[in-house]
């Protein structure tokens, strides 16, 4: 009974709409969790719906109390109670819209995660890492249905979002997200791939045995080898290199070395900086001080 009424409460209001908010209302059910107005237009436009109409037409469904809309520092995202959201999805999905929105979708959170890659490993992290967390969701869900439809771009997400990931502590989410994709995508060689393989290494040290792992980062190294992408090779052998330092300082140098050079050679800044600082650690290990520093 309760449920019926509740239904009855949003048939109301959705009738009383005007076309172009029945069309903003359904589409925007492919958010999870939320979305901004540069989402929202991004993926909501188009088939009677221009890009200028969708501010006013969120403000009208949030009078209406369809949208909720919510506002930290100057910043507003909007969002529907999951029930409602539920609602709109069967019309979404009645109105023979969902594929392409879905496909929608996918590219503007591929676009913003290979945007973020650019900017994570450097400084300006906090402010990609403010603009992210509120998407996490709809991340996962542009992956998903990238698994599904396209596994090359959910393999694009992964990667493009391995730094945010590994600060935000979400480790069994990026191994599970990249074994998914990994195991859906052409197995092809290509940059990519082998990237794809040691990101998930990378991950997989921190939630399965260290066996899972060096396996991951031998097969991101031949891959990465044969294609002669010295970047991908650089982050194998430092993550080989940095687990044999611990039992071996002095055995690791050799791997550690030719990380780092590999890494110097490719323009890797990231794998520059962990290749030289593990190299470091490796000689501190053994009162090599001068060296170290």
């Amino acid at each position: 009974s309760r449920q019926r009424t509740l239904r009855g409460s949003v048939d109301w209001s959705y009738d009383l709409l005007c076309d172009e908010e029945r069309a903003l209302f359904r589409r925007l059910a492919v958010f999870v969790g939320g979305w901004s107005l540069d989402a929202a237009t991004a993926v909501c436009t188009g088939n009677g719906l221009e890009d200028g109409a969708i501010l006013d037409r969120l403000a009208s469904l949030v009078d209406k109390s369809l949208v909720r809309a919510q506002e930290h520092e100057a910043i507003v995202r909007y969002r529907m109670l999951e029930t409602v959201r539920q609602y709109a999805v069967e019309l979404c999905q009645d109105s023979g819209e969902a594929p392409r929105l879905r496909e929608r979708h996918l590219e503007f959170f591929l676009s913003l995660a290979e945007r973020a890659a650019l900017e994570l490993e450097i400084p300006r992290n906090r402010e990609w890492l403010e603009v992210l967390e509120p998407e996490a969701a709809n991340l996962r869900a542009a992956i998903d249905h990238g698994v599904a439809a396209d596994p090359e771009r959910a393999l694009r997400i992964s990667v493009a979002l391995t730094a945010w990931w590994e600060v935000s502590g979400r480790f069994a989410a990026a191994e599970s997200a990249l074994e998914g994709a990994l195991a859906a995508a052409d197995p092809s060689p290509s940059p990519l791939r082998a990237r794809a393989l040691w990101t998930r290494g990378h991950f997989a040290r921190y939630v399965q045995a260290d066996t899972v792992a060096d396996e991951l980062f031998e097969q991101a190294f031949a891959l990465a080898e044969s294609i002669r992408d010295e970047s991908t090779q650089a982050r194998a052998l430092r993550a080989n290199g940095l687990r044999r330092m611990l039992r071996d300082p002095g055995g690791a140098r050799a791997d550690l070395s030719r990380a780092f050079e590999l890494a110097r050679s490719a323009g890797d800044a990231w794998a520059v900086m962990s290749a030289a600082s593990s190299l470091a650690w490796s000689y501190a290990f053994t009162d090599e001080f001068e060296a170290a520093e």
